[in-house]
This record gives structure tokens, sequence and C-alpha cells, in this order.
């Protein structure tokens, strides 16, 4: 679907994994990030505790790189300098700390967090470890290792040490489904954890795991809540662990909160898992003022967007589909939304008027989205962002409102547009992509769709390359938009929808050449193929000085009038291999522009009535034929004015860039004024094949056969079964080879 509200107007960016998308949270991997945030800020607390004396580089080569033994290596280097160590580790900025008791507690601490690693490779972050490894060799050396920390806890100096050791406890006894002992000890080393938040709550999230694996949802529930907003780089994982269980759990849950943001916060869990309407409405009672509800009215309003805007890259040429629906927003939310935005009181009243407007405008209800739109212009201030979104809301409504898109209503659209132009990256996003591009593109289709209905085709194609096939068939009509663009004192609005327009002036052109030619009119065709070319060229010049300059999306290198053809355009064969002829070399190169050259050239000749006239106009068809869709040199007619449009037959039946019937045409002649009969046989066989494209452009929806033979094909047998081009064809055709069969 099209999206209008940006989740950018969100303040706090902590909570951007719920930022609402096209799934649940985001095709981004959160878990993968998540780790890395972990990782950065676990080696942030390492510098303090090492009081930054230790670059960050070598604290990440020895806590994440570094493999036991490296690490025992470098023990033994510092306790004694002439023992063999690799000059990697001699070379490390760690060696140079002062304090070396604490540096040796941490390497020792370090190793032993190492010797803890493999048993925590059975699951997922507090994922209930895999029962199948719980072997009794692995639980006699975990409780080894268990006795080992106890003893280094006793040992160490350091509180910061000390409380990762706790930590190593905890996550080790998670790991070997020790779930009451993780839980217990947890609790009673709950407040040693003062020094390292990242320890402190992962510790937590190990007991609240253990508490789940017990299937004691409550106490999960509510330590999990505890991690959501003490940490935020843990939130995604607390969430995606969150289990509120049925009601009367879920309300045990709430039971154990023992303040009023506790409470809030995992009534704000169950909003970004379950439901958003319900968990801000028990926000609101908690605390009117909570940051909490802002992310979730957010999401109710992108959800709801998905139903009333219109489905995007539908291939409905006609685009009937782009307006807004109405009548989806089920009435008890519009009235939660609307009646907390007129209150007022909230945490931002700015966000929640931007909503109510957007359900306005979702449900048809215009009038009073304006009101809201003055209400919140009336604002002493609005952030870059509110303003931004304001004005998209404002464009959209102002285009979908109007029952005509007059003079005043362009008037009043053009700040945006000219804003929306200014703002629009020169390639367009393919990641996540921006409510602007969104928002802009519904806006220039909306618009052009309106434009067809009063009238206007100009405006219409200019915005819209997806308006009906039928009016880019027409040349007058396209040249009616040229003629449009090249005006003088072209209106400011006028500037824009050109700028915003899919089309350059030279593809417009470019087309033109392209439908000239498909009716005949190849001088016609050569001149506006030329100045394509000149546009084009003086284009590229530009792009060349000026590294700023914008690039019209639509008008593609490969497509421009100068390009060389792959393939000899007047060479044919029995079958259409384009790889065989494009391999094939070639004594002559042309370019669209010497190809119509060319064209024009055997014309005139043709028109003297030449002794060879039969082969010039076997030559001129095989141009022609070849300038098809079904030819080698298909390309030509290729423009980024309807290249979207070449393989959707669906679109435009019998369009210019397929027709074969003037191909047709100069195959009879040269047939009919030829009287070699293997010149004849091809020139049959041709025409064969023109005959048969012309059929697969007009294949009724009920013809069942691969093809259908025409008149030529039993001309073929009928007349030319003893020359040698009737056994190639006979030999390469399969569709010649059943025809002939089923006689």
């Amino acid at each position: 679907n099209y999206r209008f509200l940006s989740t950018n107007i969100h303040a706090d960016h902590d909570y951007w994994p719920f930022f609402y998308t096209s799934s649940d949270y985001s095709d981004v991997n959160f878990t993968f990030l998540e780790q890395k945030n972990i990782e950065d800020a676990n080696l942030s607390e390492w510098q303090k505790i090492f009081n930054g004396q230790v670059p960050l580089q070598d604290l990440r080569n020895v806590i994440y790189d570094f493999r036991l033994g490296q690490i025992d290596t470098l023990i033994y280097y510092l306790k004694d300098q002439s023992f063999s160590c690799p000059d990697s580790i001699k070379k490390m900025k760690l060696t140079n700390c002062t304090d070396k008791a604490l540096l040796k507690e941490v390497l020792y601490y370090l190793g032993f967090a190492k010797r803890v690693e493999p048993f925590t490779q059975q699951s997922d972050n507090w994922g209930i470890p895999d029962t199948k490894k719980d072997t009794a060799a692995i639980r006699k050396a975990g409780e080894k290792l268990l006795l080992a920390a106890s003893k280094q806890i006793s040992n160490s100096k350091s509180p910061a040490i000390t409380e990762r050791y706790h930590f190593q406890i905890i996550r080790l006894m998670f790991y070997l489904r020790k779930f009451e002992n993780c839980i217990q000890y947890y609790t009673e080393n709950e407040n040693t954890f003062k020094i390292s938040a990242t320890i402190k709550y992962r510790s937590a999230g190990y007991a609240a795991g253990a508490y789940y694996a017990l299937k004691q949802y409550a106490k999960a529930n509510y330590l999990y809540a505890k991690i959501f907003d003490g940490l935020p780089i843990l939130r995604f994982t607390t969430v995606s662990s969150f289990y509120p269980g049925e009601e009367h759990e879920w309300q045990a849950s709430l039971n154990l909160a023992q303040t009023p943001r506790e409470k809030a916060v995992l009534w704000s869990m169950l909003g970004l898992r379950f439901d958003e309407l319900r968990a801000a409405n028990e926000i609101l009672k908690i605390d009117r003022k909570s940051e909490l509800v802002d992310l979730l009215i957010l999401r109710l309003a992108a959800k709801q967007e998905k139903k009333f805007l219109p489905f995007r890259y539908s291939f409905d040429s006609t685009n009937a589909h782009l307006d807004i629906h109405g009548g989806t927003i089920k009435p008890e939310l519009f009235e939660f939304i609307a009646k907390n935005a007129s209150q007022g009181g909230t945490h931002n009243p700015q966000l929640w008027d931007m909503v109510h407007a957007y359900f306005c405008f979702g449900e048809r209800r215009f009038d009073d989205a304006k009101t809201v739109f003055d209400k919140m212009h009336r604002y002493p201030t609005l952030s870059k962002k509110m303003k931004e979104q304001l004005q998209i809301l404002e464009a959209v409504t102002l285009v979908e409102s109007a029952s005509k898109i007059t003079q005043s209503v362009e008037n009043e659209l053009l700040p945006a547009l000219s804003a929306f132009e200014k703002s629009r990256p020169v390639e367009m996003d393919t990641t996540i992509e921006s409510q602007l591009q969104s928002a802009l593109e519904w806006i220039q289709l909306r618009l052009a769709e309106k434009y067809l209905v009063q009238g206007d085709t100009v405006k219409a194609m200019l915005l819209n390359y997806g308006m009906p096939i039928e009016l880019f068939k027409n040349p007058e009509r396209v040249k009616n938009v040229i003629s449009f663009l090249e005006a003088k004192n072209l209106s400011a609005y006028n500037t824009v929808l050109y700028k915003l327009s899919p089309f350059s002036l030279g593809s417009l052109y470019h087309h033109v050449g392209i439908l000239e030619f498909a009716r005949g009119n190849f001088e016609g065709s050569l001149h506006y193929m030329q100045e394509a070319d000149k546009i084009h060229h003086a284009f590229m010049k530009d792009v060349k000085q000026s590294a700023s300059s914008r690039i019209k999306d639509m008008y593609y290198e490969e497509h421009f009038a100068g390009q060389e053809f792959p393939a000899d355009p007047f060479g044919i064969q029995i079958n259409d291999y384009i790889d065989r002829d494009f391999a094939a070399k070639k004594s002559v190169t042309y370019t669209k522009v010497t190809f119509i050259q060319k064209i024009i050239e055997i014309k005139k000749i043709i028109e003297s009535n030449p002794p060879d006239k039969a082969n010039l106009c076997f030559k001129l068809a095989n141009g022609l034929y070849n300038a098809s869709l079904y030819g080698t040199s298909r390309r030509f007619s290729f423009s980024s004015v309807n290249n979207y449009r070449i393989f959707y037959s669906e679109y435009s039946p019998m369009s210019f860039y397929r027709d074969c019937t003037l191909a047709m045409q100069y195959y009879r002649t040269a047939l009919e004024l030829s009287t070699n009969s293997e010149f004849k046989a091809k020139c049959c066989f041709m025409a064969a094949k023109c005959e048969q494209n012309i059929f697969f452009e007009n294949r009724p929806d009920n013809y069942n056969g691969d093809f259908r033979a025409g008149m030529y094909f039993a001309k073929m047998m009928r007349d030319y079964s003893s020359t040698k081009y009737y056994q190639e064809v006979l030999k390469e055709c399969g569709y010649f080879r059943t025809y002939i069969k089923n006689k």
C-alpha cells in the first residue's frame, strides 16, 4: 500500500524496531542489530573499567575475537615477557595498562567466560536450552565451572568483575536447565548489579527466561518489563519473549507491578505485541502524560492506513483504485483518537492532532481534517519533521477533496509540490522508502487521473506513464505534451509538473519518432529521432559538467535515439534467435537514426521502380520486421515512455511495437515481383511469420492451440515444396512441421 504517515515524527528512536511497516515489525534483522548494540555497550563499559587506558579495538579483539588459547598466551606473556608470543599480541596497547592486577583479573575472567561460551550455543538469547544436548557430561562440566566461578568471586578485588562472574553463573545455570537455581541466584544477587547496566539487565533476562521455562509467565513478564524500560537496546528481544497468556495470567503480571510506571510499561508491551488500542487506553488511565502512548497510536495509524489507502504497484492501467476508500476505521477507534486529541493534556498533543487529522482524511471527512490542520498551524512551534508531515497530509487532502483540479487548487497545491520536488532524492531509496516518495507518487497519479476525467489529457499524460495506452499510441497526443513543455513562460505550477514528470523532453521526442515510424511516416520519424538525439547529447554533456544535474528516472541510457543496434536490422533467419544474431559479425552498424535514414533511402529507390525492386522490398520488410518486438532489433521500439509496457501485452493488444502488418505488405510485394522460386519461398515464409505474429496479438481467449496456420503456410506447402528453402524451414520451424504433419 501507499504510506503517507512517517514514523519519524516519533521523537524517541530507541523504539524504532517497533515502527510499524508492511510486516508486524520490520524486515530488518533486529536480532543481529541488537547483538551489535549489546557488544558496543559492553565494550563501552569495559573501557570505563580500565578508565579509558585500553583502546576500543584491543578490547574488541580480546573479548570477542580471541580464542581461549590466545587469552592464555596473553596471560603467560604478561607474567613473563620472554614467553614466546605473536607480534600481534605484543604490540597491543592493552599490555601497557598500568593496573597490572586489574588486567590480570580481567583476563582470568575472560578466560572463564570463554569456557562458559560453548554452553550458550544451545539456543537463542534467553531461549529455552535444547534438551537433546543436556547430557551427563555437559552437566558435569557445567557444575565444575559453577564451582570455579564461586571461587573466583571470593578472590575478586574488582566489583565490576565480581558482578560479571555473577552474570556468568546465572547464565550458566540457565543453559544447564537449572531454572530454579537460576532464579534463586538472581534473586539473591540482584542488588549487586550496580556498575554495568548491560550485565544487570541481561542477568534479569536469563531469570525471566527461567520463569518462562517454568511457565511462570507473570513473573517472566514483570522482569521483561523492567528490562524493556531499563535497557532500550534489549527492547526487541524482551517484547519478542513477552507472553501475557490468558487474562488471569496477564492480571497476575499487572499485580506484580510496584509502581504506576511499571504497570504502564507492561501495558505498553502488550500493545506492541497484541492490542495497541486497549493498551493505550489503560496507559492513559495510569498516566495521561506517558510517552509510552505515542508509539502505540502511531502503530494504530499505520495499521489503519493500510486499509484506507489504495494498493500500490497495481497492473491496473486505468488506476481505478487511487481514491481513498473511507469507512474503514472502526467508530470506537476514531472516537478514541478524536476525543483524546480534543481533550489534550497528553505527552505529545501535536502527534494526537496529526493522527486525528489523518483519520479524518482516511474517513473522507475532509473539512474536519482541514479544521485540525488549522489547529496545528496555531501551535507556537512545530518540529521540522512535524512540519514536513503536516505538509504531506494537507497536500493529499487537498488533492483528494477537490472535485476538479482548478487553477485555484493548483495555486494552493504549488508550495507543497515545489517543496516535495526539491526534497525528493535524486535516486529513489530502494531500502526503506520514505513517506514523501510514497505520497508524491500518489499525488502525481491521482492528479493525472483527475486531469484525465476533466479532459486535460496533456497534464494527465505528463504526470503518469500509466495512463491508458491509447493516449501514448497517438503521436498527436504526445506532440501536444511536447508543445505544452516547449511553451514560452511556462507557469510555476506547470514547471513543477514537468520536474515531477517521469518523462524528459528528449524521451517524448524519441517516443513520437517510434510512433511515426510505426505508421510509415519515416521522414517524420527521422525528424523526431534526430531532435531526441540532440537533446540527449546536450543532456549528457550537462551531466558530465554538473554532478548535481538531476537525471530523469525514466530516461534510461539504453533507450536513446543514438543507440547502436546489436544485430544487423536487415538480416533475417528462419527462427528469431536473438543471441545468435547478436553474436554475428556486422558489416555495418546502425543506430536508430541511421537505421531510419536507410529505410527512407530504400523506400525512395523502390518508388523509382528499379530492376531489383523485389530485393529492395524484401530488405525494407526485413528492417520493419526486425524493428518490431519479434525481430532482432526490437529495442528500436523501446523508449522510456513505453518500456515498462513492452512485456505486458494485456495493456496494449496490437501495439505499434508488435505490429507486423506493414512488414507483411512489403514481403507480399517482394513475393509478387520476384520470379526466383527460392527467393519467393523466403518471402512467403517471412510473410507467414508476420501473419502468425498478427494472430498472436489478436488470439481469441478461447483459442487453445499454439498457433494458427494462415494463407502463407498453405501457399508455402502448395507452391514451394520443391525448393531448398522449404526443406530448411521444415527442419527448423516446429509450427510448420506440425502444420504439414496434420495435412
